[in-house]
């Protein structure tokens, strides 16, 4: 790709995608236009950006999806730099795309790319917030093992250069460690997400789904395939609950027994997971 960064001075070819397919059409223009931009900022600092999440893993949906990737620099990121960052960002938020507010993304200095190490904080940019200093959590080693498995390069060589292998055992670990933060949400019903409309309850189901399916099979699924997995695989009223999981996405209804039913759904996942002391509280 060649392309002008913003004064007008031209690009170095970036370095071709290795391995990636076929972007979804509407997607391919913005992301060009976000690439060129972090490369009229970071030039050669920028080593790679890669996809993850859907994307990199399938089943991308426009209407539900977020646009998830992950940005390898060759350094930490200055003070200047990083508002420099964090204004471009906002800026491309106004743009008039579909999917212009929903682009997530982090960007690691090389020497952090290469493993996940716990309390670290790093540039994170969420949907529709500002880019920020985060803490990465186990979900973060979950989004290495997403781009080692998807192995779409944006831009860069292919994405075992800068990430490490990932263990069966450091997954699985992973996995509890998010299962756990979700076991305590579910034991929190007064918090007001649990009053979020159906699309939030269906999150929920999916990422039950994704947690179970990549316990027992090993292999990090997209939501919308763990759901496919759920509805053939879980008992009901578990099954139930997933084939509902694509009406949900579309219904704006607050509805306080689903939200109940998934409280449910939680913790009876933690106990299939051997979750220490995922019985001990039922939601109320």
């Amino acid at each position: 790709m060649w392309g002008d960064d913003l004064h007008g001075r031209a690009l170095s070819p970036a370095v071709p995608c290795h391995t990636y397919s076929v972007l979804p059409a509407n997607l391919t223009g913005l992301l060009a236009r976000l690439l060129a931009e972090q490369r009229a900022i970071l030039d050669d600092h920028l080593l790679g950006v890669y996809l993850r999440g859907s994307l990199a893993l399938g089943d991308f949906d426009p209407h539900t999806s977020d646009v998830d990737l992950l940005c390898v620099v060759d350094q930490p990121l200055s003070d200047a730099v990083f508002d420099a960052l964090r204004v471009m960002h906002q800026r491309l938020g106004t743009l008039d795309h579909l999917l212009a507010h929903d682009i997530e993304l982090a960007y690691l200095p090389r020497a952090s790319a290469w493993e996940w190490h716990p309390w670290e904080q790093h540039p994170t940019l969420a949907r529709g917030e500002a880019l920020g200093w985060n803490e990465h959590g186990a979900n973060w080693l979950l989004e290495r093992w997403a781009v080692l498995q998807g192995k779409q390069a944006l831009f860069g060589p292919p994405p075992d250069t800068f990430f490490a292998p990932i263990q069966a055992a450091a997954v699985g670990a992973a996995v509890r460690a998010r299962l756990r933060d979700w076991v305590e949400f579910a034991r929190r019903p007064e918090d007001p997400a649990w009053r979020e409309p159906l699309p939030h309850t269906a999150y929920v189901i999916e990422t039950m789904c994704r947690i179970l399916a990549t316990l027992e099979r090993g292999a990090l699924l997209s939501k919308p395939e763990a759901v496919r997995w759920g509805v053939a695989h879980l008992p009901e009223p578990w099954a139930g609950l997933a084939r509902r999981v694509p009406a949900w996405k579309a219904d704006q209804t607050v509805d306080a027994d689903a939200n109940a039913q998934a409280q449910a759904f939680i913790l009876w996942c933690a106990t299939q997971a051997d979750l220490e002391g995922a019985s001990e509280t039922e939601p109320c």
